[in-house]
């Protein structure tokens, strides 16, 4: 989800048009459909953020805003799918115990061949006050046609959804931004997620901060998760939105902060934070993609299981890359897997994220010295921070520094890293461009439990294997090495956290 997170280069305006016409070319009927929806989801979308009880009621056990399923099919929902859906049973001689309860939070999605499926809806809201003034929020959204929505976890399926983005301007302070599904336009019967009106209203406060109100709608289909973890509703709702947009807006915030000059270890130049810390951050943003990106299970490049007895959860897949110059070109190797934890989800991230127990539980740095280097904190949150630390040197081996980052949203506590080369890394603190850094992710999510004593943790490593040249081909010593690293780490990591 912070992938959708971008900053836009044109105007608002012009954005939204090509939006509306780039998903017309097929036919001119297309376009006129299209905005129509749109229109009436930013209508929708309008009446949902602003209204309060009983359209929306406060979950005291998710501590979120969902949605009275009963209340909104009564002012929103057409009555048409509703009779179809009573008429297809009828003629099909099914009797009155099979009809639907309507008043439940279950929709009827019709499929491409006509046949409609009960889907589960999933509605929730909620409100933040981000780092910016309206207009740069709505740019950040405004370039996105298709996504797939994840879970942190390689055992938990993502959403792909197919859907039209607008902007308004309702007045002089306040924008509104609707998505809406588009599958009834372009139907896929492999999508089994349908948005329905969501997106935020976003209403300036003072000059740099505004608020935001996010309303997430989706129809689920087919919404089973591994017996591991509870329904993923925390990763799809409306929180989790607002905690990226907060996290990515202080990071902006961040970026004008840091403009004064510090000290740094000696194998590192001496500069000024402000250039230097503007790189860094860069990257460390980068580094955090990369991590999202390759940790989450897509239809582009799906998860294989590894042969090999008992290690059902462990899943591996592989990528090449040819003429990305911030990733390291050649083959790499992803292996990533979840496992349940007896112990508090802000006890496992503490632990993860404090750079001195990194040789706790590290396999390369394992018993040696580390040392903090570096330490950019979030503006609002001293616990969201970027970091540089450096394993000292030994006798059979160089220094090694490390790129971290750890922050927190509504989903999970995450702690992402990446070893740099040492004369990288002086190259940027020394000011100068991060762009052409190669750098690879690797790192945790902390997911919750069933409980609040209980945690789901995601370890996910991706490193390069120079002996691939196609990542079709995975031999078997590979499979073995990329099992042994998992396997050891989580042997050093559980011991270490309990006690």
């Amino acid at each position: 989800m912070d992938d959708l997170l971008k900053n836009g280069n044109v105007s608002t305006i012009q954005r939204a048009s090509d939006l509306l016409v780039s998903v017309s070319v097929c036919a001119e009927t297309h376009k006129a459909k299209i905005i129509r929806q749109s229109l009436a989801a930013s209508e929708e979308l309008k009446q949902m953020a602003q209204e309060r009880e009983p359209l929306w009621v406060f979950d005291l056990d998710r501590s979120l805003e969902v949605l009275n399923c009963t209340e909104y099919n009564r002012r929103f929902a057409s009555l048409d799918p509703t009779l179809e859906e009573i008429i297809r049973v009828i003629t099909m001689g099914g009797w009155p115990a099979e009809l639907p309860n309507f008043n439940e939070n279950i929709e009827i999605i019709q499929t491409e061949s006509g046949c409609t499926q009960p889907c589960e809806s999933e509605a929730s809201r909620a409100i933040g006050v981000v780092s910016s003034n309206p207009i740069s929020v709505v740019n950040m959204f405004m370039d996105v046609m298709v996504a797939e929505f994840h879970v942190p976890s390689p055992l938990v399926r993502g959403r792909e959804m197919y859907f039209a983005r607008s902007c308004r301007q309702l007045d002089f302070d306040t924008w509104i931004v609707a998505d809406v599904s588009l599958e009834n336009i372009f139907p896929n019967p492999a999508v089994k997620c349908q948005r329905r009106p969501s997106g935020c209203l976003i209403q300036t406060l003072q000059e740099g901060l505004s608020m935001v109100t996010w309303v997430e709608h989706n129809a689920v289909c087919n919404n089973l998760v591994h017996d591991m973890f509870i329904k993923p509703v925390f990763a799809f709702g409306a929180k989790r939105w607002i905690s990226s947009l907060e996290r990515q807006c202080d990071r902006n915030a961040t970026l004008l902060m840091h403009n004064k000059g510090t000290d740094f270890h000696p194998l590192f130049s001496r500069v000024r934070l402000g250039v230097s810390g503007i790189s860094l951050l860069n990257l460390a943003e980068r580094m955090v993609r990369s991590f999202n990106a390759n940790i989450c299970s897509n239809q582009e490049n799906k998860w294989r299981q590894l042969p090999i007895e008992g290690a059902q959860d462990i899943l591996i897949k592989t990528s090449l890359n040819v003429d990305n110059p911030g990733v390291p070109r050649g083959v790499s190797v992803t292996i990533a897997t979840s496992l349940h934890l007896h112990v508090r989800q802000r006890d496992v991230f503490d632990f993860l994220r404090c750079d001195q127990n990194r040789n706790k539980w590290d396999i390369l740095s394992y018993g040696l010295t580390i040392r903090d280097i570096i330490q950019i904190s979030s503006a609002r949150n001293s616990t969201d921070c970027v970091s540089v630390v450096l394993v000292e040197p030994t006798e059979n081996r160089k220094a090694v520094s490390y790129l971290h980052e750890s922050f927190y949203d509504s989903t999970g506590y995450y702690v992402v890293y990446a070893p740099i080369d040492i004369s990288a890394m002086d190259h940027i603190m020394e000011g100068k461009n991060s762009d052409n850094v190669s750098i690879l992710g690797s790192g945790f999510a902390v997911l919750p439990g069933k409980s609040d004593k209980e945690s789901i943790l995601t370890i996910g490593f991706q490193i390069m294997d120079e002996e691939l040249t196609m990542p079709e081909d995975l031999p078997p010593q590979s499979v073995l090495t990329a099992h042994s690293l998992m396997k050891e780490t989580i042997s050093l990591i559980e011991p270490a956290i309990i006690s």
